[in-house]
């Protein structure tokens, strides 16, 4: 019996103490910080404009006539894995009937060229560079001279020579990834940098030596341009980011549309 109710003294002595202890730290002076680490959420922002287009509906081209159109991406915010949609529309675009007529695409495409040395300097009335040249003026006002104009052969020959590009600025991206149903994804090559700036193509160049049945056959059409943009941050490579960005319901769409 005195053992039991030794064990029994000891457990609440044990308990005692623990109590005290605890209780006592009330009697000596305390205090507290409190440390707080805020956490802004990261902002992505791309813009797309055409600095260098004149404005304006291009309405009844002619062979040998040029402008420039040089639709730029930048970087505003953030940096990212970007890609631009670029859709082929039938008719001023008012319906969103994207063209699918392989002919007609090719001829489309054959219009336009990234000039890599395009400058937006005016000189005699037009802009660009010595390799290429357009009409800088009010797109509705210009008739074709033959100050610079360039035939199909003349076009290609500078294509081979590496002095302009056909149809996109291949420095810069990928070859098109078609969507499927007239749709080309021009996916930019690493990452889009916070700062960066980059045009889809340069300028609109209707051979001087496309006859009647050609001009025809490109009719009427617009060009949609897209530029979708997903964080860098996070994903292994381009690829993967692409494909959660397709799983996206909603793109922010900075659409360019015109000539």
């Amino acid at each position: 019996m005195q053992k039991k109710r030794s064990a029994i003294m000891a457990i609440l002595a044990v308990v005692l103490v623990a109590a005290l202890t605890a209780g006592g730290t009330l009697a000596y002076m305390t205090d507290s910080e409190t440390l707080i680490n805020t956490f802004v959420v990261g902002d992505l922002d791309i813009t797309i404009s055409e600095p260098n287009y004149p404005g304006g509906e291009c309405k009844d081209r002619v062979p040998g006539d040029s402008f420039p159109k040089d639709p730029t991406v930048r970087a505003v915010k953030g940096d990212s894995y970007m890609r631009v949609k670029v859709e082929f529309l039938d008719g001023n675009g008012s319906t969103n009937t994207v063209i699918t007529d392989p002919e007609r695409l090719a001829l489309i495409m054959q219009t336009l060229y990234f000039d890599p040395s395009f400058s937006a300097t005016v000189v005699g009335g037009y802009k660009g560079s010595a390799n290429l040249r357009v009409w800088a003026g009010s797109i509705s006002s210009h008739t074709p001279d033959s100050t610079y104009h360039y035939s199909a052969a003349d076009l290609a020959g500078k294509v081979t020579a590496g002095q302009i590009q056909n149809w996109y600025n291949k420095n810069d991206f990928d070859d098109p990834a078609t969507g499927g149903n007239g749709v080309y994804y021009l996916n930019y090559k690493g990452i889009f940098y916070l700062g960066t700036s980059v045009k889809v193509f340069t300028s609109v160049v209707f051979p001087s030596d496309w006859n009647q049945v050609q001009m025809q056959k490109l009719g009427s059409y617009s060009i949609r341009i897209t530029a979708e943009a997903i964080q860098a941050e996070g994903f292994a490579n381009r690829a993967e980011a692409f494909v959660k960005l397709d799983a996206e319901t909603v793109l922010k769409d900075y659409g360019v549309t015109g000539g």
